[in-house]
């Protein structure tokens, strides 16, 4: 199975460019999603079963809002 996950919030500890972390406390959250089974997915699918992946993600950071 393949669980989704999305880390909110590392973006303020280490913004884009930047070669170095700030050591300011900042809040991290972790989202997880329920597992989605692969198995039965062929080599053919791989588009479809990325997008439904996809789609829980974004559906995890939706909620997060």
């Amino acid at each position: 199975p393949v669980v989704p996950v999305v880390i909110k919030g590392t973006r303020e500890i280490l913004p884009k460019g930047r070669l170095w972390f700030s050591f300011k406390r900042k809040e991290v959250q972790v989202f997880v999603g329920s597992p989605i089974e692969t198995q039965g997915y062929s080599l053919k699918q791989r588009k479809e079963l990325s997008d439904l992946v996809r789609a829980q993600m974004e559906r995890l950071l939706a909620l997060s809002k």
